[in-house]
């Protein structure tokens, strides 16, 4: 069972545009008549979330636009919602295992608004196909299954596009030579000092993923730019989100044909299997002590969060 608290979101057809199925949330009005709600109605969230919006406050709806006329999207409308700011406490971020319904349900609803943009664009994204299209409807084949965006992500024409991109560098710069993985770390000092008291990481998806992307940010400046590990010429990488629900980074780099490694001392500049010195290198001897070394637990620590009844997980001791 997760050992933190999450919250997901099951989307009926969710992998079929035609298929999908609308929100069935049901309201009673004054006069006690039951009446269907749709997502997109911008009294949608405080009929949903009273205790987030107790005055009652309008959400997006599809005909939202900011002061100056210019139509605002479903993920720019709530992405300015879940900022913080300095002289504003905002309730929806205070709201707990709440605020983690309500990310994933505005998450899902942005997906749908995606969707619905494919569905009523179909002549937009098709113009260069429409050859082959009149080819094959020439030729008897009459496929009328909506066509994806390649910037539809998750969609086969991305995925795809994506895998040929991956595969041209390959062809261009050779084989990777570094596969490098960063995970988000709970103890990350912009993480605990934004969290309220009684507060845990979990309650906070928004300030997790904002903290981990300029943290990505500042890794690729020092890989890309600064050439920490060698000079890259070119590079691809994937953000996954498993285990508890952080994210972590997978990345490819290859290397300058001047900064390949070739040689086992090469690959000892980079890479270690063993605990550094204390003495030589004291900052990352405590580092590597500190999170990657399994702490002691069982009768020792009974309290470690490895413990799952009365028992290491991991099966320590070995």
């Amino acid at each position: 069972m997760p050992s933190a608290s999450q919250v997901a979101a099951v989307v009926v057809g969710g992998d079929d545009i035609t298929n999908l199925k609308e929100r069935d949330v049901m309201v009673e009005s004054v006069t006690g008549r039951l009446m269907s709600i749709k997502e997109t109605a911008g009294y949608y969230d405080p009929l949903q979330y009273p205790l987030l919006f107790p005055y009652g406050s309008y959400g997006w709806d599809l005909n939202t636009r900011s002061i100056n006329g210019k139509k605002i999207t479903c993920r720019e409308f709530y992405s300015y919602m879940f900022q913080m700011r300095e002289c504003y406490d905002s309730i929806v971020l205070r709201a707990g295992r709440l605020t983690q319904q309500f990310a994933v349900d505005n998450c899902v609803k942005m997906q749908a608004s995606n969707l619905r943009w494919v569905a009523l664009n179909q002549d937009t994204i098709r113009a260069d196909l429409y050859k082959g299209l009149e080819d094959s409807y020439n030729t008897g084949e009459h496929n009328t299954e909506l066509y994806f965006h390649h910037q539809s992500v998750g969609s086969p024409r991305n995925m795809n596009q994506r895998y040929q991109d991956t595969m041209a560098l390959v062809h261009k710069f050779g084989k990777p030579d570094i596969f490098l993985t960063m995970t988000c770390n709970l103890s990350w000092s912009e993480i605990v000092a934004e969290l309220l008291p009684g507060y845990q990481p979990h309650d906070r998806p928004d300030l997790l993923t904002r903290v981990f992307h300029a943290r990505i940010e500042e890794l690729k400046k020092d890989v890309l730019e600064r050439n920490v590990l060698g000079k890259v010429v070119a590079y691809v990488y994937v953000i996954e989100f498993q285990k508890r629900g952080l994210p972590h980074v997978h990345m490819l780099l290859i290397l300058d044909q001047s900064d390949k490694l070739a040689t086992p001392d090469d690959y000892d500049k980079i890479v270690r299997a063993e605990i550094p010195d204390q003495q030589q290198e004291s900052e990352l001897h405590k580092r590597i002590l500190k999170h990657m070394i399994h702490n002691p637990c069982g009768v020792q620590n009974p309290h470690s969060p490895c413990m799952k009844q009365g028992s290491c997980k991991k099966g320590f001791p070995k």
